[in-house]
């Protein structure tokens, strides 16, 4: 197994107000080499599934748009 990258640990404790960017993601059992689950936003509970790698990708890329539009106003 590869050595996962080291990323700085984020202490600061939990803020409510940032729900707004929080998502979960599923994973379901799927062909090995695939990827294919759910992501949910945690606010809304607003789901969308994925069958592989490039859509869930796809899906994050539209919700980090989507947030920063709404951030705009």
């Amino acid at each position: 197994m590869a050595a996962r990258p080291v990323r700085p640990h984020d202490d600061r404790p939990f803020d409510p107000a940032e729900l707004s960017r929080v998502f979960t993601v599923q994973l379901r059992d799927a062909p090995a080499e695939a990827l294919a689950g759910r992501l949910t936003h945690a606010a809304t509970g607003v789901a969308a599934h994925f069958d592989s790698e490039a859509e869930l990708v796809a899906l994050l890329r539209a919700e980090s748009q989507r947030l920063r539009q709404a951030a705009r106003g």
